[in-house]
């Protein structure tokens, strides 16, 4: 049983590292940039000309991400990665805690800053799409959300762009129900498809790790070598002719990046999984806001 204690801190369209530009459409328009509540790990999303988005993250001002792909392909539609247009965004800070099985330590404190993107594709007949960030100072995840639409997923088209030379320890990705391959060590570049989660470690000695948080019914999710150390979202289901179906409201999995200064101490994957349990309807966080009666201009 999850055990939450929360307190809503505080949202806006400005707040302590957060901001969001409503400037007019240029060649890369910053739509919105948050940072986490230590200032350690920032996000920036940005637009292309054609509507195309992309994000971006530093860590105490060095690029960790470069600016990486963001959309979903959908099957018999067409695609939610361009021509995309900001409806509304929202920011918010949340602490909290969450039970930690096991262990001295029966609870972990939190807190992260979530930004929220409500986009439209005019040209699509006003399609709507939502893409949800959560920043710790340890680590970030993002999802996309859909409301009342029924989709049909075919691939997801998100990216890992690792600028610094990494290397990576991974296992390459192996057919349901075969035996795991062992893990492997080598440039990041060299890497193919590879499953879950994957780690690298950069010259100075950052460590990310690449994972999900995936509610049931959501195939799962392998990184794909594109070029150089650019890595792809490759839905396993896609691979085998399956998309993930949906009718009504429904989120994608978290896609988490757990960054980490060497060997430090850090609950950010346990603290990842218990928020993000649930068949993906509102965060739970929220919810409980909502609740005691937090700003209701919060996506529900």
């Amino acid at each position: 049983m999850l055990s939450l204690n929360i307190r809503w801190v505080g949202e806006g369209r400005m707040m302590g590292g957060m901001h969001a530009s409503t400037s007019g459409a240029v060649a890369d328009e910053v739509l919105a940039s948050i940072a986490s509540p230590g200032r350690v790990l920032t996000v920036t999303v940005r637009r292309a000309l054609d509507g195309r988005l992309a994000y971006a993250v530093q860590r105490h001002c060095q690029t960790l991400i470069a600016p990486s792909r963001l959309g979903i392909v959908l099957r018999d539609a067409a695609p939610l990665d361009a021509g995309l247009s900001l409806a509304r965004q929202a920011a918010g800070e949340h602490r909290g805690t969450v039970a930690k099985p096991g262990g001295a330590r029966r609870s972990v404190r939190y807190a992260y800053r979530q930004l929220r993107l409500d986009l439209l594709q005019p040209a699509q007949a006003g399609r709507r799409l939502a893409i949800v960030f959560r920043v710790f100072d340890d680590g970030l995840g993002f999802r996309y959300e859909f409301a009342g639409q029924a989709v049909g997923i075919a691939a997801e088209l998100s990216e890992f762009v690792v600028a610094p030379p990494a290397d990576a320890w991974w296992q390459p990705a192996a057919p349901l129900g075969a035996c795991p391959p062992s893990v492997r060590k080598s440039r990041l570049a060299d890497v193919d498809l590879a499953s879950l989660p994957l780690t690298v470690r950069t010259g100075d000695g950052i460590r990310i790790a690449f994972d999900e948080v995936a509610p049931a019914g959501h195939p799962a999710m392998c990184l794909r070598k594109i070029v150089g150390q650019k890595l792809r979202v490759q839905l396993a289901g896609a691979a085998c002719g399956e998309f993930a179906g949906h009718a009504g409201a429904f989120t994608t999995p978290w896609r988490t990046l757990h960054i980490v200064d060497g060997g430090a101490r850090s609950y950010f994957p346990e603290i990842m999984r218990q928020l993000g349990d649930g068949d993906g309807g509102a965060p739970e966080e929220l919810s409980a806001s909502q609740a005691t009666g937090a700003d209701s201009t919060m996506p529900r």
